[in-house]
This record gives C-alpha cells, sequence and structure tokens, in this order.
C-alpha cells in the first residue's frame, strides 16, 4: 500500500480498464478494496471489482472520474511540490 490519501495528486502511470487516463493527472477522491460497495461521484453504488486496491479518481482535464488501480498511480507531492511552488514564483515575478 502506497500512502496516498484523498485530494492527493497522482500520475496515472498505467490502466487497463481507461488506458487513456496513463499520462493524465488525477485527484485521489476514495480508495476501494476488491470487493468492496461504495457511492461513486455521480451517486450510484459501485463495487471495485479489481484484484488490487483501486482508487475513485477526478480526471483534473476533463472533470470526470474512473478507476485506477492503486499501483499504476504514482504520487505527485513530496519533490515535485517545492518546483511547482518555484514555478509559480517565477511566472509571477
Amino acid at each position: 500500500m502506497r500512502d496516498f490519501k484523498p485530494e492527493d495528486l497522482a500520475l496515472v502511470t498505467g490502466c487497463r480498464v481507461s488506458p487513456h487516463l496513463i499520462g493524465s493527472t488525477v485527484e485521489l477522491w476514495l480508495r476501494a478494496e476488491p470487493g468492496e460497495d461504495f457511492i461513486g461521484p455521480d451517486g450510484k453504488w459501485w463495487v471495485s471489482k479489481g484484484q488490487g486496491a483501486a482508487w475513485v479518481v477526478v480526471v483534473n482535464s476533463n472533470g470526470g472520474w474512473d478507476f485506477v488501480e492503486e499501483r499504476h498511480l504514482m504520487p505527485l507531492r513530496g519533490d515535485c511540490a517545492p518546483a511547482r511552488q518555484a514555478a509559480k514564483e517565477q511566472d509571477h515575478a
């Protein structure tokens, strides 16, 4: 298990169900274990059918949502955060 939490940003590195998401930046919304049921962002009941833990993610590029296995997510925080902040500061200078 990775040290993810809701609202973290992540990069999708693989996705067999939705390969168009590979390379997308997503916001983590809810972690689901295999067989776990939950109410999705659309208000409907869903069941996680994967072999491992998956996240319901909000796709930042279009505001939609999807499921991505945790093993296919790379966190975008830590070392990335200061670089993003520095870039923002340079844009405003």
